[in-house]
């Protein structure tokens, strides 16, 4: 059937159950916002005389926020509210952040209204510190049990890591002390000076260091942008807080907790951190696990492996995880390819059984199909950001990329894609 509608033909506003294009490059976008639900949409995509028909089908309903328990009274009104929303589909909530405010709200999913359920605040000796960016990325754990919250430019964080193991003779270590040797961390349990030689981990000087964790009266002052997590675990309707952990390596502008991603696997839980603005912003990726308790895992850190990466690359941009966190998955929008153009990369990993993650693929646009007749090098070209972000299925067999300045149809038009 061939519809009988022009821009001539009268008709009344939201009322359109036809509408014809001979292509994507003459589609009026106010026309098809008008489409009633159930029209449909002829379009020739590939200019072959054959109609293409898309019928829109409305499967939501819209429920505005109106209330944010009282805070409007003492912030200056909520900015930034819905930068990042999840839904918890266990207790039937939805999760909103208003990293502008310094909040994150919880909704209750009833009826046509969102009734408020409870408010996470980052902790009030750190309210100054978090930057407006408390809640600029969120997690929550499968069975709903636990919420990460990020503030990737919280700055002047206050800590107690000090850095390598420096074994000079008379370098002196205090109680609460942190150090990295080996790949892990330690805390010192007693006051104690260096000998010279490798740190002594049976004694009774150290023990192992979950992780570097806030402290108001830390030694190191922090630094600017250096960025923190904050870890939450649910009691009946309130988030309590649970730990406030910064970088294992905390340095101005690393941004840590730029982007998080969590599984859970049984009675584990698995949680990788990006920080985007490590070593002059080629990025890294944290890695922490739970079991009786919340601690780095075994491999601290991940990045790309053949050490490809360059400055300003943001390895980490984005991060996904499957279920059972078994995939990841790590955005790198601004990687260079072959051709020296910056199109963006995404890099997947998958966990061996000594729960290392391993690199198995590294997605680039030369290894992307054809998409609608047209080469995928002609549809993303230097700074399209492919990887910008990414999501994944519940079993990690389904990757979504996107791609917000790919050339599909028009300049910068955007494009995402499913793998």
């Amino acid at each position: 059937e061939d519809p009988e509608l022009d821009f001539s033909t009268p008709a009344v506003i939201g009322l359109f159950s036809n509408v014809r294009f001979a292509n994507y490059n003459v589609l009026e976008e106010p026309v098809v916002a008008l489409m009633n639900n159930g029209s449909k949409l002829w379009i020739d995509s590939d200019n072959n005389g054959r109609w293409e028909v898309v019928q829109k089908k409305k499967q939501y309903t819209s429920k505005a926020i109106t209330s944010y328990g009282g805070l409007e009274s003492f912030i200056e009104g909520p900015v930034g509210t819905g930068s990042k929303v999840l839904y918890d589909n266990v207790y039937k909530q939805v999760i909103t952040s208003i990293p502008g405010s310094g909040y994150v709200i919880s909704y209750a999913d009833s009826g046509t209204t969102l009734p408020i359920r409870s408010i996470v605040q980052p902790p009030e000796t750190l309210r100054d510190q978090v930057n407006n960016s408390f809640g600029f990325d969120m997690a929550l754990s499968p069975d709903s049990r636990w919420l990460v919250v990020t503030a990737p430019n919280a700055s002047n964080i206050s800590h107690n890591y000090i850095g390598e193991y420096n074994p000079t003779p008379g370098q002196q270590f205090v109680t609460g002390d942190i150090v990295s040797y080996e790949g892990k961390y330690w805390v010192a349990i007693r006051d104690s000076e260096g000998d010279g030689s490798t740190i002594d981990l049976g004694n009774d000087y150290w023990a192992p260091a979950a992780f570097v964790e806030a402290s108001e009266a830390g030694s190191q002052l922090g630094a600017q942008n250096q960025g923190a997590i904050f870890i939450y675990e649910r009691s009946g309707q309130i988030w309590n807080l649970v730990h406030s952990i910064l970088s294992p390596t905390p340095t101005a502008d690393e941004q840590f907790g730029y982007s998080v991603a969590l599984g859970q696997n049984g009675s584990k839980y698995y949680l990788a951190v990006s920080a985007i603005g490590h070593q002059a912003n080629k990025g890294r990726v944290y890695l922490y696990k739970y079991e009786s308790g919340w601690q780095h895992d075994d491999a601290v850190f991940i990045e790309d492996e053949d050490s490809s990466l360059g400055d300003d690359d943001y390895f980490g941009y984005s991060l996904a995880m499957n279920r059972n966190a078994t995939v990841l998955a790590v955005g790198a929008p601004q990687t260079f390819d072959e051709t020296t153009e910056n199109k963006g990369n995404v890099f997947v990993y998958q966990k061996n059984e000594q729960n290392i993650y391993n690199l198995v693929q590294s997605i680039t646009a030369a290894e992307l199909p054809f998409i609608d007749d047209s080469d995928s090098a002609g549809i993303l070209g230097s700074g399209d950001q492919f990887g910008y972000s990414v999501a994944m299925d519940y079993s990690g067999s389904t990757l979504v990329i996107g791609c917000p300045e790919a050339d599909l149809f028009n300049n910068d038009q955007g494009a995402v894609y499913i793998l």
